[in-house]
């Protein structure tokens, strides 16, 4: 699957679109050996060789990582939210040793709440987001109201038409009780799709809680607790880098 060269370049090295832009038209960056100045260039990751020469970012690169952060309700996934944001970053909760390098992998709204993952590995966070790699994420979602057994066997059947395509999750789960959560698993994380989904059938989502991305798990990490990845967490996800490689 394609994507913009631009995009690319700012996932990999960890900068902005107008700085991976600036790049480009500089001449910096080369795809299979070409120097590529169209904005509009479209790679294959998984086929073109893509090199960047400029000094200050490759002495700029650290060990690339992934760190395992609980987020909580009432922030942010943003560097620099904006004026009209009521909202603080996220990244007031972070060490400041990790607020420069170390970009978020896909997004939690303010009102959500959970399992975030931040890298400072550009393609790593490509294959965590993109739709192709068809990483699980689990969610606990509470509603206003018990959700009637019709409206569940409809979203497993056949799933739920939004403006930006079909929602489908791979698992829906429910508790014995209206107080009880909803499983949820979806590979995709388009803008808050869950509320989105269940806002079809007038139900509003009062909690929101992930719990794990890809082989990544929450536990029991306080909110606001950050850690690095456990060697079986890093194993598990190379193995599903290498299933769909293979």
């Amino acid at each position: 699957m394609q994507t913009k060269l631009v995009i690319h370049i700012s996932r990999t090295y960890g900068i902005s679109r107008r700085k991976a832009a600036e790049l480009i038209k500089n001449e910096y960056i080369r795809v299979n050996n070409e120097i590529i100045k169209d904005l509009t260039f479209q790679v294959e990751i998984s086929r073109d060789r893509i090199e960047c020469s400029s000094i200050e970012l490759k002495s700029n690169q650290k060990e690339k990582t992934i760190l395992i952060f609980n987020k909580p309700k009432g922030f942010v996934v943003s560097k620099n939210p904006s004026d009209k944001e009521r909202f603080p970053s996220v990244y007031k909760l972070i060490p400041e040793e990790f607020r420069t390098t170390f970009n978020p992998v896909g997004r939690l709204d303010a009102d959500s709440e959970g399992l975030l993952l931040f890298t400072n590995d550009g393609e790593m966070n490509f294959k965590l987001t993109h739709p192709s790699y068809e990483i699980p994420r689990t969610y606990l979602i509470w509603l206003n109201r018990k959700i009637p057994m019709h409206i569940i066997h409809r979203i497993r059947s056949e799933g739920v038409v939004l403006e930006d395509g079909i929602c489908k999750p791979s698992l829906i789960e429910t508790g014995r009780t209206s107080r009880d959560a909803i499983k949820i698993i979806l590979t995709g994380g388009r803008k808050r799709e869950i509320r989105r989904l269940f806002w079809t059938f007038y139900l509003t989502v009062e909690r929101l809680l992930r719990i794990s991305y890809g082989p990544f798990r929450l536990g029991n990490m306080k909110k606001g607790e950050i850690r690095f990845p456990e060697t079986i967490e890093m194993n598990g996800l190379r193995k599903i880098f290498q299933l769909k490689l293979d």
